[in-house]
């Protein structure tokens, strides 16, 4: 037969948030009560012998950590045994280096577990107090302290392991809402990078099948601008990933200044105006990252641009991001999927995308970003 293991939504006995250092202390300040009233009719090597079995308590307590039900069948029982002793060798002086086992037997066993024993150990005193008294009823009298001391120590653990029951429950809450979270953090970054691609390469090859027997070498050239475009989407996809591996944990000034650095490389002037103080979440970071990165992308693809300016301007209550080209502008913006995700991504943060272009004059795209104090207060 195997050892249960215990149960997971219970602290651990000792060491559980500084446990050690108060079991020492409980146990410690029994003794202290016990030698000073058993001084009377203990002999000084009874007195040793209690210290050293205090000592083997705690020693005991300390040193052992169990793992299964039947070990902790065996530790319970070594530690109650030892304090048991010390009450019936002090004739119920040392009722008190009970309470500590009790409040152990609180974290580990079920309640109605932990109930019986305070009771018991209210019993084991008063028969321990029976032995230096006249009457029961003289023992049931003196028996009253480690009672009320059984009840607060009792009350007190439960509520404590209630509060520590909720705590959990909301750690792990909170776990499947980051875990949610994360997931929909990726499939939007998935969809904003393969979105226009597929959809294009879709259109591409859809004309290639339709004028195919028509018309062959114009099926030909679809095919060959579908597969063109496949391999821009791998290489967005793939730098869209090195960018979350390598940047993600940098602040957002830094992976602008990175992408900007990345463009410059291929002849395009790039350049970055920071107004403010940086603070941003990760939340809109994410989307101010992402803003720039497909007005750049925009900016080279359909613009023919030759410079970009990034300006990211913090303030108490938000971050406007504006990202302006040279390129050949247009009459009017119409959205594809990269812009419609990015407004998306915006506007579901509490923020507005504005987009302004010209013929000739460039593109001008600006975005506002609430901060977290904003949004709360909104």
């Amino acid at each position: 037969m195997t050892a249960q293991p215990l149960d997971r939504a219970r602290p651990a006995l000792l060491p559980f948030a500084g446990a050690g250092v108060a079991y020492l202390g409980a146990v410690a300040g029994a003794l202290a009560v016990t030698a000073l009233r058993a001084a009377s009719f203990l002999t000084h090597d009874q007195l040793l012998v209690l210290v050293g079995a205090a000592v083997a308590m705690v020693a005991f307590a300390l040193v052992i950590v169990p793992r299964g039900r039947l070990q902790l069948a065996a530790y319970l029982g070594v530690q109650l045994a030892i304090a048991v002793a010390i009450t019936f060798a002090s004739r119920g002086h040392g009722s008190l280096v009970l309470l500590p086992v009790l409040a152990q037997c609180a974290i580990a066993l079920p309640r109605r577990a932990t109930i019986a024993f305070a009771v018991g150990i209210v019993i084991l005193s008063m028969c321990a107090i029976r032995t230096r008294v006249a009457s029961w009823p003289d023992a049931l009298i003196g028996a009253a302290g480690i009672a009320a001391g059984a009840l607060f120590v009792t009350a007190f653990m439960l509520l404590l392991l209630r509060e520590h029951r909720v705590v959990r429950a909301f750690s792990r809450q909170v776990e499947l809402l980051a875990a949610a979270h994360e997931r929909t953090r990726i499939a939007r970054e998935v969809h904003d990078i393969l979105g226009h691609t597929l959809t294009a390469v879709h259109a591409q090859l859809s004309g290639a099948l339709a004028v195919r027997d028509l018309d062959p070498a114009r099926s030909v050239r679809l095919i060959e601008g579908a597969r063109s475009l496949t391999e821009e989407g791998l290489g967005d996809l793939r730098r869209s990933i090195s960018e979350l591996r390598e940047h993600a944990a940098l602040p957002l000034v830094e992976r602008v200044r990175a992408l900007l650095g990345a463009i410059e490389a291929t002849g395009m002037r790039g350049e970055l105006v920071v107004d403010g103080d940086p603070d941003e979440t990760p939340e809109v970071a994410s989307a101010a990252f992402r803003a720039v990165q497909e007005c750049i992308t925009n900016a080279i693809r359909h613009g023919a641009a030759s410079r970009i300016k990034v300006a990211l301007v913090y303030s108490a209550s938000e971050l406007r991001v504006v990202i302006e080209d040279d390129g050949r502008g247009a009459i009017r913006i119409v959205p594809g999927l990269g812009l419609a995700g990015l407004t998306e991504r915006v506007t579901g943060l509490g923020g507005d995308l504005e987009i302004t272009a010209r013929p000739g004059s460039g593109v001008r795209v600006a975005a506002r970003l609430p901060s977290v104090h904003a949004r709360a207060r909104g």
